[in-house]
């Protein structure tokens, strides 16, 4: 009875492996989580839960217990460093994530020019309503 106590204590005090070889308690983990839900462009837990392919209930009882499955968040984000995952610490990416990502930084910089074109116009609209406002005022 001693050992399981302590082996409960253990995993709940350390960064150990629990239950299996692939959850881990990270000592971060909150703020791993969040970084992940930011990455997967998940507004909501729900919606990371959904992109992961586990029930919300399943990523609920992670934050609980501060524990998670690596395997599971490896599985649809290969890209992410199982150190970062493991310990929230070092760099989030592996370096064949870092060469998979390099390619869409120019899709990623169109849609920033884009962006700031439609703002240009918005904002060329926006003083001439102003102006043709204040004429009439």
């Amino acid at each position: 009875m001693f050992s399981v106590m302590l082996f409960h204590y253990l995993c709940s005090t350390h960064k150990i492996y629990t239950d299996d070889m692939a959850s881990v308690k990270n000592e971060n983990m909150q703020a791993t989580l969040d970084t992940l839900r930011t990455y997967a462009g998940a507004s909501t837990d729900a919606g990371l839960a959904t992109i992961l392919g586990i029930s919300r209930e399943r990523l609920r009882q992670w934050r609980l217990r501060e524990v998670y499955d690596i395997d599971v968040i490896r599985g649809v984000f290969p890209e992410l460093s199982e150190e970062w995952l493991t310990t929230g610490e070092g760099l989030p990416f592996t370096s064949e994530g870092v060469d998979k990502l390099i390619p869409h930084l120019d899709e990623l910089r169109a849609l920033i020019l884009a962006k700031d074109a439609i703002i240009q116009q918005q904002q060329e609209h926006i003083a001439k309503l102003t102006l043709a406002l204040t004429r009439r005022g």
